[in-house]
C-alpha cells in the first residue's frame, strides 16, 4: 500500500516543508505538528516515516523498508492521553520515560519516527523527559509532536524542534456524493479497476499519470455542444449551478456558504453557528435527474 505525502490533502505548505526535509537528506531530530483536529497531522506523521526509510524516499509502499513499515517496525504511536487513566504522577512519568528509552534501541530501518499524539497533555516533568531525548538522539530516531495547542509545550522544546503548521481544511473541499453518482461509481471501478488515481490518464514512461484539467475541459466542451447551449460554459460554471439547484431546492444560504467556501462579513457567523449538522439531509441535485 502506498503512503505518500503526495496524498495529503490542503496542506500543500507542509507536504512541500516536509519533502525539503526528505530531499535534503538531512532529519532533525524533532518536529511539531501543530494545527486543529482532523486536518491531517497523524496521516503525514506515519506517511512521513515511510518516506524517511523508504528506497525512494516516495512511501512507494513496494521496497522492502514499506513492507516492514506495514508492520509497525518504523514507527510507534505514544498516546499522552493514555497515561491519565493512571491517577499517580509520579507513574506517568515513569512510564513515558521507559517508553522513550525502548525507541532507543538499535532498528532495522534507516529511521524509527515516534508519534507523541496529544503532545500538549504533557506535564513538565514528561517534557523534561522527552527534551533530554531529543537533545541527546538515539541513531535514527525521529520524534513528531502532534498538538492543537502549540503554547502548551514549553519554549525550549519548540525551540528544538521543527514547526509545522497545519491549516484549517478549505471548506470547498466538502461536497455531496450524489448517489446515483456513487452506483456509477461503483460500477467504473469494477470495470477499470484503477490502481493510483481513480481517474487515471495516459501512462507514460511505466507510470499512470492523473487525469489532466485540459482532459476534463474537452469532456465538459463536448458535454454542452450535445446539450445545444450556447453561452460560455467552463469547469467554474458547474460550481455556480449547483449553488444555485440547492438554493432552488430550499437549502438554507448558510449551508451553501458552507459548501462553497465563500468568505464575506458573516464568516465569522457562520464558523460559529453553522456545522455539520443537517448535511446529510442535503440532497444533491444529481438525484433529481433521470440518468
Amino acid at each position: 500500500m502506498k503512503n505518500s505525502l503526495n496524498d495529503i490533502l490542503g496542506q500543500k505548505r507542509a507536504v512541500r516543508l516536509l519533502k525539503s526535509v526528505l530531499d535534503s537528506g538531512r532529519v532533525p531530530p524533532a518536529f511539531i505538528f501543530y494545527g486543529q483536529d482532523g486536518v491531517g497531522k497523524m496521516t503525514s506523521a506515519k506517511r512521513f516515516a515511510f518516506s524517511l526509510s523508504c528506497q525512494t524516499k516516495t512511501g512507494c509502499g513496494i521496497c522492502e523498508a514499506c513492507k516492514a513499515n506495514e508492520f509497525g517496525e518504523g514507527f510507534r504511536v505514544i498516546d499522552i492521553s493514555d497515561y491519565f487513566e493512571n491517577s499517580v504522577e509520579k507513574n506517568k512519568v515513569s512510564a513515558f520515560r521507559k517508553e522513550l528509552n525502548t525507541h532507543s534501541h538499535a532498528h532495522d530501518l534507516n529511521y524509527f519516527v515516534v508519534s507523541i499524539d496529544n503532545s500538549d497533555l504533557m506535564n513538565e516533568s514528561m517534557q523534561a523527559s522527552l527534551l533530554k531525548s531529543i537533545e541527546e538522539p538515539a541513531n535514527g530516531v525521529c520524534y513528531i509532536l502532534i498538538t492543537k495547542s502549540i503554547d502548551a509545550l514549553n519554549a525550549t522544546l519548540r525551540s528544538r524542534s521543527v514547526l509545522v503548521r497545519f491549516s484549517p481544511l478549505n471548506i470547498d473541499s466538502l461536497i455531496i456524493l450524489s448517489e446515483k453518482i456513487l452506483i456509477l461509481l461503483r460500477k467504473y471501478y469494477i470495470k477499470y479497476k484503477p490502481t493510483e488515481w481513480l481517474f487515471e490518464g495516459q501512462t507514460e514512461n511505466g507510470k499512470v499519470t492523473q487525469y489532466s484539467v485540459r482532459s476534463l475541459q474537452m469532456v465538459l466542451k463536448q458535454a454542452v455542444k450535445k446539450t445545444n447551449i450556447n453561452k460560455k460554459v467552463t469547469m467554474h460554471t458547474l460550481r455556480h449551478s449547483f449553488a444555485t439547484h440547492l438554493l432552488e431546492n430550499g437549502t438554507d444560504l448558510r449551508y451553501i456558504q458552507v459548501l462553497l467556501g465563500h468568505q464575506s462579513s458573516k464568516t465569522t457567523e457562520v464558523y460559529t453557528h453553522v456545522t455539520t449538522k443537517g448535511f446529510d439531509k442535503i440532497k444533491n441535485p444529481l438525484d433529481d435527474l433521470d440518468i
